[in-house]
């Protein structure tokens, strides 16, 4: 800024430039302000306009929350039963079932993957997914998650919140909830995701006054200028019309409890009014809004940053500026936000947030498809619930009252008559030639319960949930049918769940955009883990040698990735039992394909700490996690693994090639014993040749000696060898046979193989 010296002796300042600089400031500002002021003009007119159109959708899902919270009957309605002497009964089966749903997600909450964008910032991912978790555990971010959810459920609406923290004892990275009550939308949006179609959202903060002047002290005019001090009983229209829309009750404007009898004042805690004790303190309302504009843009269209917008606060932008890479100019919508009160602008700037959405994000139920207006499970539960409660009022006052038919007097003492009358052991004398008779009540009785019982069953079968989801017993006895009838609860609230599945993922998006623009400084994270020793790690950490940043939370390119959750817990229960059936079938012909298969088998079922069980499991059979790439140790031990097993093979072919040759020495060694058992064999053939040589007739004894001694006839016949006539089989002669030499002779032979026995 420039200034006016009263020193001017310098003669390198000229005193009218200095001035004009000053007017030409000025002048600058005034426009800016002109211009803020016309802003600050639109969107409060656009604001009373969208709370108008919300009206009638506000004022509902406030009816809706009162219906949870068991107010549900008005005050006239209260007074009128009270008047007839019946009690204002809730039997609150809605909520119930709403219940359920909201358990549901609480004891199957969704879990998220950090996913890398390129190969070379998978670890990098890894270190922010550790990041991540960290700013869940300190922001309690699931508990968060819950409640919005719950909102949307029972209302039809919730909002998740990803901002940063202005405390200096909290943790920079903020994720939180918001309440409906305090926000108004762009109604004409459409788009699952918010931030493609919405062009505004507003939200209302309440600020006690001297905070709200510490927090922006140059408005401190402006502010004393919006304060008030409410008591309990004011309200002003800005906060009638915030919360409930137009003034469509005027139950509190007086004490209904004054007007009931004495013993149904206790029944006020079921009756619902718009009385909200907006604290006595001086306050202002303070309006956040936040809106896109048109704006020319630069982006780059080569290089790898190509399709993103030439932002000076990105400093991977400011990089591929200065490498000289082309740019384009286009039109492309902007966040701004806007500090003020109803009366006049207090700030005005673009988003400090480089991710260019809305930190607010919503979370659906249901949408009505003519105007978009939103509506959860109870909208279509209220009839019933409320006929419900009518109905079974209406049975236990008929169950519990007499009536009388009489004639006229019947009776002396009216009055009298009917306090015996309501006692269980009435005596009443009547006079003679008069009638008086009680008037059976059993009709009505028995047809308001049985239209209580239908109002029962209209109210289960427009929620989705089922008597087994709430674990009653019904008509289903089998485990197959109970299972059935539990799914069609689980798919017909389907919608629910994925609308937070969505919102979830737009949220953690935007959270990583805030980590790496925010996050930039070097700091230890702590990550805690179940049933797991702390962890501590160190986050932009600079190397001290190289000056390289260490698990540069920053440079990494991620997307968040919402797990898919099968919220259909009984379908994934039938069909992991018939898995199951099917792996008792495996398992005695192959049991080491149910080892291999044990980590896929665990990860299918619901169990607390699944992830520290899987990794167990792997650890003993040896499997990895399909879904992350090896690291360099694990490939290392791959590699080495691989090494061992080759020469684990390489050792066990030369053991079998050296028991192969022991095998073949012993077979040559057996070869050798056999030639030397032929030759002995042969001559001791010889030696009979001699006698068969003395006696021809012997041959065909010979021949026998011949097999005898391992010969076989080759089927071939020696050409210089002339064939011999067919040999007559023979006796050996009678004198070769006589006397103990013969005899010995052919023992001898028979013992030693050349003859058989």
């Amino acid at each position: 800024m420039f200034v006016q010296r009263e020193n001017t002796s310098n003669p390198a300042v000229d005193p009218d430039e200095e001035v004009s600089a000053v007017g030409k400031e000025a002048a600058e500002k005034a426009e800016q302000r002109a211009a803020m002021q016309e802003r600050h003009g639109v969107l409060i007119s656009t604001l009373h306009e969208e709370m108008d159109l919300q009206a009638e959708e506000r004022y509902q899902m406030a009816v809706d929350e009162d219906f949870h919270d068991h107010l549900q009957w008005t005050v006239d309605e209260a007074q009128e039963l009270a008047d007839r002497g019946q009690g204002a009964l809730v039997y609150n089966e809605g909520r119930l079932s709403v219940e359920w749903i909201t358990g549901t997600e609480k004891r199957n909450r969704v879990d998220y993957k950090i996913l890398p964008r390129e190969q070379s910032d998978e670890k990098g991912a890894e270190v922010i997914t550790k990041t991540v978790k960290y700013t869940d555990d300190v922001n309690m971010a699931r508990f968060h998650r819950s409640l919005s959810f719950k909102q949307s459920v029972v209302a039809g609406l919730g909002y998740l919140e990803e901002s940063i923290n202005i405390e200096p004892d909290q943790e920079l990275i903020y994720s939180g909830s918001e309440d409906w009550r305090n926000v108004i939308r762009d109604s004409r949006s459409r788009d699952i995701d918010y931030n493609k179609d919405g062009r505004y959202i507003f939200r209302r903060k309440k600020l006690d006054l001297d905070y709200a002047i510490a927090l922006m002290p140059d408005c401190r005019d402006l502010l004393l200028g919006s304060s008030y001090t409410r008591d309990a009983e004011d309200t002003d229209e800005l906060t009638e019309r915030w919360y409930l829309g137009e003034r469509l009750t005027a139950a509190h404007d007086y004490d209904y409890s004054l007007r009931m009898p004495m013993g149904q004042r206790d029944r006020g805690a079921y009756v619902g009014t718009s009385q909200a004790d907006m604290g006595r303190r001086t306050a202002v309302d303070l309006i956040e809004a936040w809106y896109k504009v048109p704006e020319t843009v630069k982006v780059f269209s080569g290089g790898p940053m190509m399709g993103k917008i030439a932002d000076e606060r990105d400093q991977r932008a400011k990089a591929a500026m200065a490498e000289g890479w082309p740019l384009y100019q286009t039109v492309a919508w902007r966040m701004r936000v806007m500090i003020c009160t109803e009366a006049a602008p207090l700030w005005d700037g673009p988003s400090p947030f480089k991710h260019n959405k809305f930190p607010l994000i919503p979370v659906y139920a249901y949408r009505r498809r003519g105007d978009g207006m939103c509506y959860g499970v109870w909208r279509g539960m209220r009839d019933a619930q409320k006929d419900l409660n009518k109905r079974m009022s209406k049975a236990i006052w008929a169950a519990s009252s007499n009536r009388v038919i009489a004639d006229k007097g019947a009776v002396d003492d009216v009055d009298e008559a009917r306090a015996e009358i309501a006692r269980p052991d009435a005596w009443i004398e009547k006079n003679s030639n008069k009638d008086i008779r009680p008037v059976e009540n059993t009709t009505d009785v028995n047809v308001s319960l049985q239209l209580a019982d239908r109002s029962r069953m209209h109210l289960q079968n427009v929620s989705g949930v089922t008597q087994e989801n709430l674990g009653r017993d019904t008509n289903a006895t089998s485990g197959k049918a109970i299972i059935a009838k539990q799914s069609q609860g689980g798919t017909t609230t389907a919608e629910l769940f994925e609308s937070l599945r969505i919102s979830i993922q737009i949220a953690g998006q935007i959270r990583l955009s805030n980590i790496a623009q925010f996050m930039t400084q070097q700091r230890v994270i702590r990550i805690v883990g179940q049933h797991k020793p702390v962890e501590w790690l160190t986050v932009n950490e600079i190397n001290p040698d190289t000056g390289e940043v260490l698990n540069d939370i920053t440079a990494t390119q991620a997307d968040f990735i919402v797990s898919e959750q099968d919220w259909r817990a009984n379908l994934q229960a039938a069909a992991l039992e018939q898995f199951m059936e099917m792996m008792k079938v495996i398992a005695p012909v192959a049991p080491q394909a149910i080892v291999n298969m044990l980590d896929l088998i665990v990860e299918q079922f619901d169990l607390p700490m699944k992830e520290e069980v899987v990794a167990r499991v792997r650890e003993f059979n040896g499997k990895r996690d399909p879904s992350k790439n090896p690291t360099p140790e694990e490939q290392a031990a791959q590699q080495e693994k691989q090494k061992q097993a080759q020469l684990e093979q390489q050792l066990a072919m030369e053991r079998v090639l050296a028991e192969i040759a022991e095998i073949k020495a012993r077979v040559s060694d057996m070869d050798a014993k056999k030639v030397k058992s032929l030759i002995e064999s042969m001559y001791s053939a010889l030696q009979a040749a001699q006698i068969v040589a003395t006696v021809p007739g012997v041959a065909p004894v010979a021949d026998e000696i011949a097999k005898g001694a391992g010969f076989q006839d080759q089927g071939g016949q020696d050409p210089n060898i002339p064939a011999p006539a067919q040999a007559v089989p023979m006796q050996p002669p009678p004198e070769l046979m006589q006397g103990d030499g013969a005899a010995a002779g052919i023992e001898t032979m028979q013992n030693d193989g050349v003859m058989p026995q």
